[in-house]
């Protein structure tokens, strides 16, 4: 009963390990020992190809001094498990995969052997620096908009705002002027303006060109074409406003004129 016991549980766990969408391995001298499907496909090998081969074989050049200090930490004692990412290379000896690796030192057999788990992170990665490079062209665009560009809160706290916002309003930075405006509506010439303008915007999403008289900073009045739009949470309640400040008071004063 015990010896079947064992078997089940053996069969169970090699099921496991052979069937796991990670890569599984174990290394002994330097050697791939076991490799699972999922890490042979994962640099298009078969699992017999890889087995008794040295393991830094699959390793690109550049990282391999980088687990050579990881095994010589270990043979000098310090047995913690490590976590990296290293770049593999697959079977036609140039294509890269980004890997994240989680390994450990094991005893097998009075050997120092290795056992760990590595999933491929290539587009997770690429996906990364797509996203980087988007919101830092966008970010690019926000800050030197030559219109104020803002994000505020429902109850009328800025989150964002550009410089050309800051200039608008008579203000050095972005930063001053989030810091000294604790509420938008002090802005408005007309406070209730404000309610107003929010009202239309929870009711149609959006509001275009709206023509506001407002004050700078120095309480001189200033006309601005405001467009801006709702943002909203997954269940529907409201996240924040974003919009644009356009200053039209020369324009304002000349058709006064």
């Amino acid at each position: 009963h015990a010896e079947e016991a064992l078997t089940q549980s053996e069969e169970k766990y090699r099921t496991l390990v052979d069937h796991s969408q990670d890569g599984v391995f174990i290394t002994e001298e330097g050697f791939y020992t076991y490799v699972n499907q999922a890490y042979a496909q994962m640099l298009g090998y078969g699992v017999d190809e890889m087995m008794g081969t040295p393991y830094m074989h699959f390793i690109a050049p550049e990282d391999q001094p980088f687990l050579e200090e990881i095994w010589r930490k270990r043979r000098a004692g310090q047995w913690e498990k490590n976590a990296y990412e290293v770049h593999l290379l697959k079977k036609d000896g140039q294509t890269r995969v980004l890997a994240s690796v989680r390994s450990g030192p094991i005893m097998l057999g009075g050997r120092l052997s290795s056992l760990g788990t590595i999933r491929d992170i290539t587009e997770e990665r690429r996906t990364q620096r797509a996203l980087l490079a988007a919101e830092q062209q966008f970010r690019a665009i926000f800050e030197n908009a030559v219109i104020g560009m803002y994000q505020s809160t429902p109850t009328g706290q800025y989150l964002q705002a550009n410089q050309a916002m800051a200039d608008i309003f008579g203000y050095s930075t972005p930063a001053a002027l989030m810091t000294s405006v604790a509420n938008i509506s002090i802005l408005y010439k007309n406070p209730h303006e404000r309610a107003t303008v929010n009202s239309d915007l929870e009711r149609d999403g959006r509001v275009t060109g709206r023509e506001v008289e407002m004050r700078r900073r120095d309480g001189q009045s200033i006309w601005v074409s405001l467009s801006a739009r709702v943002v909203r949470n997954a269940d529907g309640s409201v996240a924040y406003y974003e919009g644009s400040l356009q200053d039209i008071t020369v324009r304002k004063q000349m058709e006064t004129a």
